[in-house]
């Protein structure tokens, strides 16, 4: 997509997605620039700068997952996507552990998941050579997230567990990221069931450390915006 704010790159989906929910959530209030990654966004309201950075939860959990089930899910949802069939998002999960797919098997789940898309199911069974795989509708909002992961990391360990480890991960290389931005910073977690449900997100979140940001904001979807860390919403200054 092209972006339609002032900057030197191009806006991805999720930035987009995040940034039109805030702003709803400001009553519309704030003049919104790209920023120069880093931040993701500068906001000016009111008189005051702010840098925005966005993340997802599943960005720090990316380093756990098979990376052929992420190929096969990239693949799947792009096709559907050109197919104008991807409506939802979508989890994939292992219920056998790690399975290392031969060439004919990733064409095979491939298919069978591109005909579950299609047919746009809430949830199915695949089971291909020595795998065995639930593919399930987690979200109609965001359509642009289709992630991979093992269903055994969520037996082994608390859910809420090891989202707060995700955040704290990615909150510690955000401040990385950040370290020479001078403005107040502003953390956006996108979450669309994609990684773990919303019962476990809101004990992993409430009372994190929020390192260097003013704030944190947890998006749900277009309506349902919550700061979850921080001493003021940027919605009441």
């Amino acid at each position: 997509m092209t972006s339609k704010l002032p900057g030197q790159r191009l806006e991805r989906p999720e930035e987009e997605y995040a940034r039109t929910a805030l702003t709803a959530h400001l009553g519309g209030r704030g003049i919104w620039d790209l920023g120069a990654d880093p931040p993701d966004y500068e906001l000016r309201l009111d008189g005051r700068s702010w840098a925005i950075e966005v993340t997802a939860v599943v960005d720090a959990a990316a380093l756990q997952q098979p990376e052929q089930l992420r190929r096969v899910a990239e693949q799947v949802a792009r096709t559907a996507r050109d197919e104008g069939n991807l409506r939802r998002g979508y989890s994939l999960i292992s219920t056998r552990g790690a399975h290392v797919l031969t060439r004919q098997e990733h064409s095979q789940l491939a298919k069978q998941l591109l005909g579950v898309v299609r047919q746009d199911h809430d949830e199915e069974k695949v089971v291909v050579g020595d795998g065995q795989y639930v593919v399930r509708a987690v979200s109609d909002r965001l359509g642009f997230a289709w992630w991979a992961s093992f269903g055994e990391m969520r037996a082994s360990q608390g859910a809420a567990d090891l989202l707060r480890a995700a955040l704290e991960t990615i909150i510690r290389s955000k401040e990385r990221k950040l370290r020479n931005v001078a403005a107040p910073k502003v953390l956006l977690v996108l979450n669309g069931e994609h990684f773990v449900a919303g019962r476990d997100l809101e004990p992993a979140l409430f009372g994190l450390e929020p390192g260097p940001f003013a704030a944190v904001y947890l998006i749900r979807g277009p309506a349902e915006v919550t700061l979850v860390v921080g001493e003021a919403d940027l919605k009441r200054l």
